[in-house]
């Protein structure tokens, strides 16, 4: 079983204020066309980041420098897990509507945060990749609540609200549970979400 990496508070606060800023920006103010548009422009200037790191000893410490704070020392040699966030949006904007979307990001904002706050500090009964239970369940109930409250200010006339919040969180949470190295969950976590809320909201 693969260790938990180390905590970096000052990356899960820029991971929860970035996804919630996001959450934020699809509700008040984007159409789902000018949401693909922003997303998809984030996501070009996000790999042409993944290309600046790798043009060499400048190219990196400039990369260092700007995002090394909120960096895991993994990311260094491979793709950032903003850029698979990124991409991940972009393609769910081609797929699904955008509160199902919308849904899914603030699934990420705050229930990945809090995993990985609570998983470390008291997660004692492990699971997969490093993960614990007590760290999974925290994920669900703060996605769910979550969910459930942007459903709430939200003009959607949705009658089962909690099942759907809890759908996308279950399904997030699952999402993370799986990915590991190989597989970001910045990048399964939204589509997965996306596809639960979406199947939920249908």
């Amino acid at each position: 079983m693969s260790e938990a990496r180390p905590q970096n508070l000052k990356r899960s606060a820029f991971h929860a204020l970035w996804g919630l800023f996001a959450v934020f920006l699809a509700v008040r103010y984007l159409s789902a066309h000018e949401l693909t548009l922003v997303s998809g422009a984030f996501t070009l200037i996000a790999w042409c980041l993944e290309g600046l790191k790798r043009s060499g000893v400048w190219g990196e410490a400039l990369f260092e420098h700007l995002f090394g704070a909120i960096t895991h020392a993994s990311e260094r040699d491979k793709i950032n897990s903003a850029t698979w966030y990124c991409s991940a949006v972009w393609v769910s904007t081609l797929l699904f509507e955008p509160l199902a979307i919308t849904l899914s990001v603030l699934c990420l904002a705050v229930g990945d945060p809090m995993a990985g706050v609570i998983g470390r500090r008291y997660g004692r009964t492990k699971l997969l990749k490093g993960r614990s239970l007590e760290g999974t369940l925290s994920f669900v109930i703060s996605a769910t609540l979550a969910s459930s409250a942007l459903l709430s200010l939200t003009p959607h006339n949705i009658e089962s609200a909690w099942s759907v919040a809890l759908s996308c969180a279950v399904a997030s949470a699952f999402a993370e549970l799986l990915s590991g190295d190989w597989l970001d969950d910045n990048l399964t976590i939204p589509l997965i979400g996306a596809s639960a809320a979406s199947w939920a909201l249908s």
